[in-house]
Order: C-alpha cells, then sequence, then structure tokens
C-alpha cells in the first residue's frame, strides 16, 4: 500500500502500525525539518514551533483563547520558525498513492485544497485529524474538510474522537470536573464505492483490504465481489464466515480492546 504521511514526527502509530508490514512509505513530511505541505508553493513561510509539546505545533497562530482551558496554555508558548512549502499536486500528481495520512494541527483543508487535481486523479483514502474548536487562529473545521471532500465524490466511512478540552476551574475549586466538549475528530474519508468499483482490481483490493481493517465487512465485499478466482476474496470469505461462527467472542474482543484503548 503506498502510503503518503504527512505529520509524520510520531511515526507510524495507532492504527498505521497494526498494517505497517504492508506500507511502502512513499515520503514523510514534517513542517519542523523544513518543507511542509500546503496550498501554494510559496518560501519564508512562518512556522509556529511550540516550545514544550512540539507535536502541537503549526502553520496557524495558535488562538489566545487557549489560556482559559485546561492542559491548552502550553500551546500559546512558541516560537517562529521559517519553512517553505509545497502542494501535492506539485509533487504527486502523475503518481499513483493508495493511503495519506493527515496530521498537521490545522492545515488539513489548506492540504487537501492544494492537492484535489492530485486526489481526483490518484483516489487515495484520506486518514484526518481535524477540527470543531479554533485551538489556531481562522482554521477550517472538520464538516468544512467533509463538504470540500464530497465536491469531488469523496464520501466519510468513519468518524471518532481525536480531542477535548473543558474550561479550567482550578483557581476556584480544588480540582476540575465534569465533561469536556469535543474539540477535534478523526475522520477517514473515501470515495464512494461506485466510484471505487470503476478502479483496477489492483486498487480495489488495496481498498478492501483496509475496509476490512476497520472492520467495514459489507464494504469490503462489495468491492471484490464481482472479482473471479481472487485469493484475496476467497480469504476474506473465510474470515467473515468465521466472524459469524464465533461472533459473541468476536463481541468481547472488540470490547476489551476498546477498554484497552481508552486506557
Amino acid at each position: 500500500i503506498d502510503f503518503l504521511d504527512i505529520g509524520a514526527r510520531g511515526g507510524i502509530e495507532g492504527w498505521f502500525k497494526i498494517i505497517e508490514k504492508n506500507l511502502n512509505v512513499i515520503e514523510k513530511f514534517e513542517a519542523e525539518e523544513g518543507t511542509a505541505v500546503f496550498n501554494k508553493k510559496l518560501e519564508d513561510v512562518d512556522y509556529f514551533l511550540t516550545k514544550k509539546d512540539p507535536a502541537q505545533s503549526s502553520l496557524f497562530k495558535p488562538n489566545k483563547k487557549l489560556s482559559i482551558y485546561e492542559g491548552q496554555s502550553s500551546r500559546l508558548d512558541f516560537q517562529k520558525k521559517t519553512i517553505n512549502t509545497n502542494t501535492l499536486d506539485n509533487l504527486f500528481l502523475k503518481k499513483n498513492i493508495d493511503l495519506i495520512k493527515i496530521d498537521t494541527q490545522g492545515s488539513e483543508y489548506e492540504i487537501l485544497e492544494g492537492g484535489l487535481n492530485f486526489i481526483k486523479q490518484s483516489k487515495p483514502l484520506l486518514f484526518l485529524e481535524t477540527w470543531s474548536f479554533e485551538y489556531y487562529e481562522n482554521i477550517k473545521f472538520f464538516d468544512q474538510i467533509i463538504s470540500q471532500l464530497r465536491a469531488v465524490n469523496y464520501e466519510l466511512y468513519g468518524l471518532d474522537l481525536a480531542a477535548s478540552h473543558r474550561i479550567d476551574l482550578r483557581t476556584k475549586f480544588k480540582i476540575n470536573l465534569g465533561g469536556q466538549r469535543c474539540t477535534g475528530f478523526n475522520i477517514f474519508m473515501a470515495p464512494n464505492l461506485d466510484e471505487i468499483k470503476k478502479l483496477d482490481i489492483e486498487k480495489r483490493i488495496k481498498i478492501s483490504f483496509i475496509f476490512f481493517v476497520h472492520d467495514l465487512l459489507s464494504h469490503a465485499h462489495f468491492l471484490v465481489d464481482d472479482i473471479e478466482n481472487s485469493e484475496f476474496k476467497t480469504q476474506m470469505e473465510l474470515l467473515i464466515k468465521k466472524r459469524i461462527k464465533y461472533k459473541k467472542f468476536y463481541q468481547l474482543k472488540k470490547i476489551f480492546q476498546n477498554i484497552n484503548f481508552r486506557f
């Protein structure tokens, strides 16, 4: 699976670690190293490098509103660094990429904007960390990103919580209690099924595999059900039958996996 890692500071981790042996990493991008992906090719662009936790660094200036939120003031302690930017269209328009991860603290919309021609041509699966709160000034939110991709026949296949926070009341109370507001989401976007069905067999199998790993079993099978003499399809059907036979075991396994993930 040909893979682009945009925002690669943490290395391959999380869900991507599960399929690491299947990944062919074409390129990794980390803005701190001097070049970031954006919507334009530019030189000498300000990059806001967070001192305490560099993973919170962004091409957008951290929002002063963060000072009232629990555990968020560290984002406001930054230094400026000058970097260059380029676009996905410039770098990969003629290349076939299967999977892209984008985790860039607010510039996800602009990265996609600078790569829409490439995305329409290559039809990669997209995993993005997005925001529903203005952690950084003038960033686009997750619903705007979804709308942007719907315009090129992409659909939302998965969403889970990526960030949350609450106002810090510890100056008045001993501890800070209460629920946290949802402020960020990981989203999984891919072409609609009709678009995927038009792709060549190899590409469909790759997409089907990723769907299967994400437990989208019915979608995974639909994408390859018309392929004859496919070892991949045969093995997947055996696994689906196994999942049906041991349904209760897999349900229990999933509960324990979720508990372990939360801890």
